[in-house]
């Protein structure tokens, strides 16, 4: 986001995305749960407010404040356990994506400019028209956390998933999840993908993300 505060207008989109993403992540992982196992979320009602120190990775706010996404906390020892919660959250902050770029078509802003930008250029500020700045930014912002929260890092969603899946308890296995998990080699992994910058003077990440996402976003063109 940093990069954006040449654009306030858009700056504020990203950090609005970042927030309602936080929350959407939250509200799904507790609802799926509940659905799943009613009165089985560890017996206390804090567990449906959303919490700061609980919810949001130190790591993922400098992601997100360096190369305008980032990613939320480890999930919960009572939603590690359920597939249903870890996959719908990701899914349900790129729906919701989904409806801002078409609130951002509705509105008749400009479609044209969605085939000249990359999703890199609207996470470290893009220039225009305020709503149309506001409006892009925070359907960018939202996708890309989506997408950010399923790849398979610690401590991201998808992550967990894989955990999941790799049933295997082979010690090579372990010692990746001790490096990986307990050593915080994931995150940083992660974070250098944000912070070192290559060849243009951006980061890995917002390669990936502009392989990634750049269809969608021309699709809305």
């Amino acid at each position: 986001m940093l990069w954006a505060l040449a654009q306030p207008v858009s700056f504020l989109g990203l950090l609005a995305a970042f927030c309602a993403a936080l929350l959407l992540r939250r509200g799904v992982h507790y609802l799926c749960c509940a659905a799943t196992a009613p009165g089985k979320l560890g017996g206390t009602q804090r567990t449906t407010a959303f919490d700061v120190r609980r919810d949001v990775d130190p790591y993922g706010v400098v992601a997100a404040l360096i190369g305008g996404t980032g990613w939320g906390s480890a999930a919960q020892a009572y939603v590690r356990g359920r597939i249903l919660a870890l996959l719908a959250a990701p899914l349900v902050v790129i729906a919701a994506s989904q409806l801002v770029f078409a609130l951002y078509r509705l509105q008749g802003f400009n479609p044209v400019s969605l085939w000249v930008l990359y999703p890199s250029d609207v996470l470290r500020g893009m220039a225009g028209e305020p709503g149309q700045q506001f409006v892009l930014s925070l359907a960018v912002g939202l996708l890309a956390f989506g997408v950010v929260a399923l790849l398979p890092l610690p401590p991201l969603d998808g992550w967990t998933l894989l955990t999941r899946v790799v049933s295997t308890g082979s010690r090579g296995w372990q010692q990746t999840r001790y490096w990986l998990e307990d050593r915080n080699i994931g995150a940083l992994i992660l974070l250098v993908s944000v912070l070192v910058p290559l060849f243009s003077g951006r980061p890995l990440l917002l390669y990936v993300l502009d392989g990634v996402l750049t269809p969608v976003l021309h699709a809305w063109g």
